[in-house]
């Protein structure tokens, strides 16, 4: 019997995490088993665990209840991470953005004082809401910088001239180059997905005519791109990176890595300016493009935004590098961030749902969805699999949309194993050093 099984979604947002999570689990004892959302990992944690907690990325309905709830056992203790609490105003508004349905019995993790007042709003239990801030950023902490890779290891790593200033750009592009058959699905949850990506292309296209800019009138700073991990990359960053040696488009590490090591930040709509303020740095918001009210990320209501390249340059050549009070202000409203850290509190009620009585019966929600027999979940699990270790072979078999989702899978699955365990490994330090410290 496994106790705990933890699920994540993307590596680069949630893999540290995760990590972080299980080795202070399996640090008391714990039997913990870790595993992607994508359905080749997921199907054999299905197959062969019997949890008896299920630890998830999100869950908003029966139907997300019905993909985890596959287990030879029932499920009776879910946990829901709630990855994603930074949200749009106009999320605020949708009733679709906080669970419904079964997924109203699990127990839901809060960052902050914020988002546990949203959910009792919306009518979820005071005893369901688990406030513990986010482990996310318990990886901010001083005493996990040891694990960030220094500013030159990552210079040999990338081929960076250490000694020039690094800037960075924080991309939230996900939605640039998506299919309208994609928008049009995106739609049936968020409304306003056509003109986010209407938004999104205007805004990236006059970013990037500011970046040239900048590179070409500073030769001697370094400025890295960092896309969203669901982001399109096209020709037109290629391009820039041939054109400008000192532009850099780099999608490995986490975006915390990056910022870590950075001179001065740059974002656009990323809920990453929690990671910014929790390492003390500082960072700008560009916005070429108005953002409509409703459309606005809720942390950058009361930021001041850069509008003008004149504007961009003079922050990314004079710009205060500390934290500002006013963005501390604003991202403790939603992440609480205290002496005990989050992966400590979370772990504490993990444990005590664990050894609780407060099983719920879930069991009703899958009939809302339509579970595969067993051999067509085999042959996706082989087409998973396949795709990422003989891609030739869905190269020549697949087309259309089918050849990009084999490639999605590919790019998510390249060197996870190792890397999970590498996570592993250092984080399992830090920790053995953290507890020497107590």
């Amino acid at each position: 019997m496994t106790d705990f099984v933890i699920f994540y979604e993307h590596r680069a947002r949630e893999l540290e995490s995760v990590c972080l999570l299980k080795e202070e689990l399996c640090g008391r004892g714990y039997r913990v088993r870790v595993a992607n959302t994508l359905f080749w990992r997921a199907f054999s944690t299905f197959l062969f665990y019997r949890p008896k907690v299920l630890v998830v990325p999100w869950l908003y309905g029966d139907r997300e209840v019905a993909f985890f709830n596959r287990f030879p056992v029932q499920m009776g203790k879910i946990v829901n991470l709630q990855c994603e609490q930074i949200h749009s105003l106009y999320a605020r508004k949708n009733p679709k953005t906080y669970p419904s349905g079964y997924a109203r019995k699990a127990f839901h993790v809060c960052w902050g004082e914020r988002q546990k007042a949203y959910l009792e709003e919306a009518g979820i239990p005071a005893e369901k809401l688990l406030l513990t801030g986010s482990i996310s950023m318990d990886m901010n902490r001083s005493g996990f910088h040891s694990f960030f890779l220094s500013r030159q290891e990552l210079a040999q790593k990338y081929k960076l001239d250490e000694t020039c200033p690094w800037n960075l750009f924080i991309s939230s592009f996900s939605y640039v180059g998506l299919s309208d058959e994609r928008l049009h699905e995106i739609e049936e949850m968020f409304p306003l997905a056509f003109q986010l990506a209407d938004i999104s292309r205007r805004t990236r296209n006059a970013l990037l005519k500011w970046f040239e800019q900048y590179v070409t009138a500073h030769p001697d700073t370094i400025f890295i791109y960092r896309p969203h991990p669901a982001e399109q990359q096209d020709g037109r960053l290629r391009e820039m990176e041939e054109q400008f040696g000192n532009f850099k488009v780099i999608s490995e590490e986490s975006v915390r890595q990056w910022i870590f090591c950075c001179d001065r930040i740059n974002n656009w709509y990323s809920t990453s300016i929690n990671d910014v303020c929790f390492l003390g740095k500082n960072s700008s918001t560009l916005r070429p493009v108005e953002m409509p009210p409703l459309m606005e990320n809720e942390e950058l209501k009361e930021e001041k935004f850069l509008t003008t390249y004149e504007e961009f340059e003079k922050f990314n050549e004079k710009g205060e590098k500390e934290t500002s009070r006013e963005l501390r202000k604003v991202v403790q409203r939603y992440c609480q961030h205290d002496e005990i850290p989050a992966y400590v509190k979370l772990a504490d009620c993990l444990e005590k749902i664990r050894n609780s009585r407060c099983e719920e019966d879930f069991s009703p929600s899958k009939s809302s969805l339509h579970i595969d027999p067993f051999w067509k979940r085999l042959r996706m699990a082989c087409f998973v699999w396949i795709s990422v270790y003989i891609p030739a072979v869905t190269d020549l078999i697949c087309s259309g949309r089918r050849k990009g989702y084999a490639e999605s899978i590919r790019k998510e699955c390249a060197g996870i194993h190792a890397e999970y365990k590498k996570t592993s490994r250092k984080i399992r330090r830090i920790l053995r050093e953290e507890k020497k410290k107590r």
